[in-house]
């Protein structure tokens, strides 16, 4: 072999081991120069470069987003692998607060994509109502106003995000006046904590919820007295109204008379179901 195209060998191999070295990083770098740049960082701005990815991935990969759409939700400036490296290492701090806060307050407790999504689309203002202090904005997701209220973290439990987010929006402009006093922001008819459509699904069809915030709604109107009767009447309110429409479809030929039956059966599972829950909590009124 020629020592030119000896020198040509060993040019492309100490290449393609610095295009290794960038893959490594996990930054999704498509460019030689990249990579070399990345080897002549220094090894705290690497390793936290590679946290911020791994959370990013995790993000993307709950909400079934590319990691670039998941940036720009974020709110993201640098969302090219060279221009974040280049970040001074404090934003880059402060990033990684940011994303790790997100996941693990507002993400970890959602099982939905639908949900997750729906946080991304909101966090940009979320952090800028807390005017771009994530301390203050981790403070204004546990406030309560009263120890009956819930916080924000507690309607993100449940996956009740509109009122997740009107509750910590009410938690940054408390009453000058006095203490805040928040309420539930649920539209009504609702229990106090858990909303009208989140009850019926969480007993009808748990699978469009997740099964995890279905269980902790039911195990909440077990174990919450309040939530248990009002979810009870909603129940029976929304029963009786569906029954007639049911009779009436019946009565114009649209509905099998055998399937009105079958539902109504499965309604008053349901209902011996709430009742159960009711007695548990305290409550000895039987679900009419």
């Amino acid at each position: 072999m020629s020592p030119h195209r000896e020198e040509v060998v060993a040019e492309i191999a100490t290449l393609e081991a610095l295009y290794e070295l960038g893959q490594a990083s996990r930054l999704g770098r498509h460019a030689w120069s990249e990579a070399s740049d990345w080897a002549m960082l220094p090894l705290d701005r690497r390793e936290l470069l590679d946290t911020i990815d791994r959370v990013v991935e995790r993000i993307a990969a709950r909400t079934e987003w590319g990691r670039d759409v998941v940036l720009w939700r974020l709110g993201c400036q640098a969302r090219q692998t060279h221009e974040r490296e280049r970040l001074p290492i404090e934003q880059l701090k402060r990033c990684h607060e940011f994303i790790a806060m997100l996941e693990t307050t507002l993400l970890v407790p959602l099982t939905h994509r639908d949900d997750a999504r729906r946080v991304l689309f909101e966090v940009r203002d979320l952090y800028r109502a807390a005017g771009f202090e994530i301390e203050r904005m981790r403070d204004a997701l546990a406030v309560r106003a009263e120890p009956s209220d819930f916080s924000a973290l507690d309607f993100v439990e449940f996956g009740e995000l509109s009122a997740a987010f009107a509750t910590y929006r009410q938690a940054l402009r408390p009453d000058p006046v006095g203490a805040p006093r928040f309420g539930s922001p649920l539209p009504r008819p609702c229990a106090p904590h858990i909303g009208r459509a989140r009850i019926h699904a969480a007993y009808d069809f748990p699978e469009l919820l997740g099964a995890e915030i279905a269980e902790r709604i039911l195990s909440h109107l077990t174990a919450c007295g309040r939530c248990a009767e009002a979810a009870r009447r909603i129940r029976a309110d929304d029963r009786a109204q569906d029954i007639d429409r049911q009779i009436d479809l019946m009565r114009d030929g649209r509905v099998d008379p055998a399937e009105l039956m079958r539902r109504a059966e499965r309604l008053s599972r349901v209902a011996e179901r709430l009742a159960e829950a009711g007695r548990s909590a305290g409550l000895y009124s039987a679900a009419s």
